[in-house]
């Protein structure tokens, strides 16, 4: 069993722990002091009634069988807690549909799952200061870390900068500590940098994938990064039109095929993308009324892996 190093990598203790400390030490020091409390946005007044009467009440139906509630049925939340959500977002203004709205359990939780999408070869780049979560999950997973300083001199406002790359960017505005705010303007600049920044990549995944294809060649080291093509097949749901001049309503025909489950207002691509793979490898291809309605085409997925330059030692793996 091998541990990851990389929590060593990590601070001592967490920067709110520390700051409580210190502050603790301080009051302790300086029993006459009025402190300001800068350091943690922690809440310095009760909870409101209408808030903990809501909060026993949903412990008392826990205890009750007609109100029982078990396992959350979707990822994304309780249902009734999620249309209480839509409904709060569109008396002002908002409108939202139930797919856009999911309940989680905290920042610091979605900030890691989140990064779980991504490979840990990325570069991330994160103002300095900022809140400490952005570069904590990010060392842990043992990602190289790029640091923009927000001072003074930029109203603590990093921009970017077209000579510096990386693959994930956080932007926290307002800002957590300094309470510095982009605005719009800014805020554009920084989608201009990301698009030429991922272009940039974009058109060197596509030569190298093109030359890799050219020389027949699955697997090539470009730059201190081993690229691998591995062939795809892309299953998508023809157009609208396509299918009415054909005739063919579509989530009627998953239905029939027994695919009917991944239907809920509309099918993700990606869950149908999955299905129809899993279909076509168990039933050696599409049915005649599915090939109707999903559109085919080959292509390739290329992963990029930095190379390690550690040897291996004693002859074995």
């Amino acid at each position: 069993m091998k541990l990851n190093k990389h929590y060593s990598e990590l601070n001592e203790s967490y920067l709110f722990s520390t700051i409580a400390h210190k502050v603790a030490a301080y009051q302790k020091a300086n029993p006459d002091k009025d402190i300001i409390r800068l350091g943690i946005g922690d809440v310095t007044l009760p909870l409101a009634k209408s808030v903990t009467d809501a909060m026993l009440k949903a412990v008392e139906e826990q205890g009750k069988k007609e109100t029982f509630h078990g396992y959350i049925p979707s990822e994304q939340g309780y249902e009734f807690l999620r249309s209480a959500i839509q409904k709060y977002y569109a008396g002002h203004g908002v409108e939202l549909d139930m797919a856009e709205i999911f309940v989680s359990d905290g920042a610091k939780s979605d900030l890691g799952n989140l990064l779980d999408l991504f490979d840990v070869d990325n570069t991330v780049l994160v103002p300095d200061p900022v809140y400490p979560v952005y570069v904590d999950d990010n060392v842990m997973a043992g990602r190289k870390i790029l640091y923009m300083s927000a001072s003074a001199e930029n109203n603590f406002l990093p921009m970017p900068d077209d000579n510096v790359h990386a693959d994930i960017v956080y932007l926290c505005s307002p800002n957590n500590p300094t309470g510095a705010t982009y605005t719009v303007d800014q805020l554009k600049e920084w989608v201009r940098w990301a698009k030429a920044n991922n272009a940039l990549i974009e058109e060197a995944k596509a030569n190298i994938s093109q030359q890799m294809i050219d020389d027949d060649c699955p697997s090539i080291s470009v730059g201190g990064f081993k690229f691998t093509l591995t062939p795809k097949t892309i299953y998508n749901k023809k157009s609208e039109a396509e299918l009415a001049s054909e005739g063919i309503n579509f989530f009627e025909t998953l239905r029939e095929e027994g695919l009917g489950d991944i239907i809920v207002e509309s099918v993700n691509t990606r869950t149908l993308q999955s299905t129809i793979k899993a279909y076509v490898e168990e039933n050696d291809g599409l049915s005649e009324d599915l090939a109707k309605c999903i559109s085919i085409f080959d292509t390739y997925d290329i992963t990029r892996r930095r190379e390690s330059s550690r040897a291996t030692k004693g002859g074995k793996k």
